[in-house]
């Protein structure tokens, strides 16, 4: 029976319709209904206005062979296909987006997946418990799956008897990334399950106001798979359908949590990044219980897998902000550390390095594309025992200036923030190898030093600007400093300004 008047067929495809970077849609339907699943097609196609092209296919005997079927009429120019079960008819539309952006960004495989929250019990024959896992490392696998082209039709090379594409693709040895996936990506196999999806329905994000005009008989979706194709994945231009989201690298603590901060209080979904989750947590909960929506992200910018799967794991992206970075000692060259210079140079150069280039793609699909990278006025003017700290900084510039020449033409604005001396809580305890007097002497009798919430107002400001203004660079110091060796140390006279 239909789901809300609507065959499962018709709701998978509202889904896979409504996903902007899907080009190409293959139904592979059993041969007896192949009509039907036309009709559908056709119908949803008028429904939504799209102008994607949707070929409907007869099937195999398995599911592998249909699959095969289907990828036999793929065009020779897609290089990246989904793989959906119209069983999963309520799949929403940001599940699709993560799939896709994981795989342009370099994931071979990509599943979507949940948490399992049931105790699970491995059983022999004879059904005697032999073992329980550990449900803290199990995922309920969900589709869209999401391959490059040429992987997935490998692994059916090699063999197509498997419960799910993803499988056929680890026995070749490759690995395959989950990212989050959605409890409303339930499979609709049981008069239970229907119910189910129709309480569901009305939070599906690709339905429509209006009554459907689809009337075709129900078809069964075990029998229905549909491949998606992306011919190019990270030139696909798409409008905001939802709240834009923030990345911020960095965000546990200082300056990157009152960045997650300002952005939320902006209306930005946030992704607070960084590698300790004890405080990605505390910033996140803070932002919950002032209204706003964020979720934390452990990443590490040294780690390039880590890079991966963490933007693999994102389903857009309109702003990133490269914060993560820091300094390491205040030696003079001839007695400099190699591996602390090596270590600042990893996070702050390389570190936004390798995560502009993994977010790239999403934000070539965003209306509001920006990306801000926090370096320093150390990067511009260098100062006795700074030597590796005004290195890495520079580099930082350097990659901002660099990406705006490249990006020239494009919608993309790359803004590089400077501070001065701002006043954190770990700044220069860190950079002073956790000698607390040392790191308060630091700022000792200076008069109002900037504090996080200082950098993140101006972050704010040049995000909020319009599109087409970029601000290049944006220093900030405190009144009391004039350059990096140059600080006022002792009362002003402010007035009664604040």
């Amino acid at each position: 029976m239909p789901l809300a008047g609507v065959p499962l067929l018709g709701h998978a495809l509202r889904g896979a319709l409504s996903c902007p970077a899907v080009s190409e849609v293959v139904v592979v339907a059993p041969v007896a209904h192949r009509g039907d699943a036309e009709a559908v097609a056709d119908d949803v196609c008028r429904e939504l206005g799209s102008a994607t092209s949707v070929t409907v296919v007869p099937g195999g005997a398995e599911r592998g062979d249909s699959v095969a079927a289907g990828l036999a009429v793929l065009g020779d120019d897609v290089e990246i296909v989904l793989v959906h079960d119209a069983a999963r008819c309520l799949t929403p539309v940001a599940v699709f987006d993560r799939v896709v952006a994981a795989v342009a960004a370099g994931a071979v495989a990509v599943v979507p997946g949940t948490p399992v929250v049931d105790t699970i019990k491995q059983v022999d024959e004879s059904g005697f418990v032999v073992g329980t896992p550990d449900r803290a490392a199990l995922r309920a696998v969900q589709t869209p799956q999401g391959f490059r082209r040429d992987v997935l039709e490998r692994a059916h090379a090699v063999s197509s008897a498997a419960t799910d594409d993803a499988g056929l693709v680890e026995r070749l040895g490759e690995r395959v990334l989950v990212v989050e996936g959605d409890p409303r990506a339930l499979k609709v196999t049981t008069p239970a399950d229907l119910e189910t999806a129709a309480r569901l329905l009305p939070l599906h994000p690709s339905e429509v106001s209006r009554p459907s005009k689809v009337t075709a008989e129900y078809l069964d979706p075990v029998e229905l798979p549909i491949l998606g194709s992306v011919t190019d994945a990270t030139t696909e231009q798409t409008a905001d359908r939802t709240r834009p989201l923030a990345l911020v690298t960095g965000g546990g603590t200082g300056i990157g949590a009152a960045i997650a901060r300002r952005l939320s209080r902006d209306g930005f979904d946030v992704v607070v990044a960084g590698r300790r989750k004890d405080k990605l947590d505390e910033v996140v909960a803070g932002i919950e219980r002032s209204g706003g929506t964020a979720r934390a992200l452990v990443m590490d910018v040294t780690d390039p897998e880590s890079v991966t799967t963490g933007i693999g794991s994102l389903g857009r992206c309109d702003v990133v902000v490269n914060n993560a970075g820091g300094a390491l000692g205040v030696t003079r060259v001839e007695d400099g550390d190699p591996e602390e210079w090596e270590r600042m140079y990893a996070t702050n150069v390389v570190g936004t390095l390798r995560v502009t280039q993994a977010v790239l793609p999403l934000l070539r699909r965003s209306a509001r594309a920006t990306v801000v990278d926090i370096s320093s006025i150390a990067g511009e003017r260098v100062y006795e025992g700074g030597g590796g700290y005004v290195a890495a900084k520079h580099g930082t510039s350097v990659v901002s200036e660099t990406l705006r020449l490249e990006l020239n033409g494009e919608n993309i604005r790359v803004v590089d923030i400077r501070p001065g001396m701002v006043r954190t809580e770990e700044f220069s305890l860190t950079r002073l190898h956790g000698d607390q007097a040392a790191a308060d002497r630091v700022y000792d009798n200076v008069d109002r030093p900037l504090v996080a919430d200082d950098v993140a107002e101006c972050v704010g400001f040049v995000v909020g600007l319009p599109q087409h203004v970029n601000i290049d660079t944006m220093v900030i110091k405190p009144v009391a400093q004039a350059a990096p060796h140059k600080i006022h140390r002792g009362p002003i006279d402010w007035k009664d300004a604040r």
